[in-house]
């Protein structure tokens, strides 16, 4: 009973926050992820139209750029930065580059970009356009949050890339993930399609609903899988 009303009480804390009606699809989704291996995904992107002026703009005791090797070293394996040395070094080694907020030459959070196929779960990868870059991995230490440096590091990454010659940047988000969800749309993110990846007995399947506009990406079979 205790277990009940604890999860009666997350149902409506959740639903103050997000409403009904998606904290229930949430639910759903929840238990189709627990019992059919099943896992739903957003698919969004931002462009220089979608680039919001106000995450440009410089925040006071913070620094943002492109990480160092310092930056990169400094999160590898360290509480609170959910960054491993084996993940690092595969990414730099595909050509991915990591985006950083600084404070006091220590990252507060960062975002990982690539222009290549990536692995966006086990045994399923990720491919989109050649002139995209994809955006991944991003993550803001708890003393930081609340200011919205994920936000401003997507944006600013983004930014970068576009001006550097790519013609947008595109994410991925489970579709349980209300806050991120909430989170990107802030940021100038438009979703373009989703997608549903059902993993059963080594096998993989996706079903894909996308905005004709912007129709050059999808999941595959990784090639790690047998």
């Amino acid at each position: 009973m205790a277990r009940l009303r604890e999860r009666i009480a997350r149902f409506r804390s959740a639903s103050k926050r997000f409403g009904f009606r998606r904290t229930l699809a949430m639910t759903g989704l929840a238990l189709a992820y627990k019992y059919l291996d099943l896992t739903s995904i957003v698919v969004l992107v931002l462009t220089e139209d979608g680039l919001r002026p106000e995450f440009r703009e410089e925040l006071e005791g913070y620094e943002f750029r492109w990480a160092t090797d310092r930056d990169i070293a400094t999160c590898i394996d360290r509480p609170g930065y959910e960054m491993t040395e084996d993940f690092a070094q595969q990414a730099l080694s595909a050509g991915d580059r990591c985006y950083v907020v600084v404070s006091g030459e220590v990252p507060a959070c960062y975002v990982w970009f690539s222009s290549r196929i990536t692995e966006a779960f086990p045994g399923v990868d990720f491919e989109f356009a050649t002139d995209w870059a994809y955006a991944y991995s991003g993550y803001t230490l708890d003393d930081h949050r609340g200011r919205r440096l994920l936000g401003r590091v997507l944006t600013r990454g983004a930014a970068d890339l576009i001006a550097g010659g790519k013609s947008q940047v595109i994410t991925i988000i489970e579709a349980r993930n209300l806050a991120s969800l909430a989170g990107t749309a802030v940021t100038g993110f438009e979703r373009i399609g989703h997608a549903w990846i059902l993993n059963s007995r080594r096998r993989f399947w996706s079903w894909h609903r996308r905005d004709p506009a912007h129709a050059n990406w999808g999941f595959r079979e990784g090639a790690g899988r047998g």
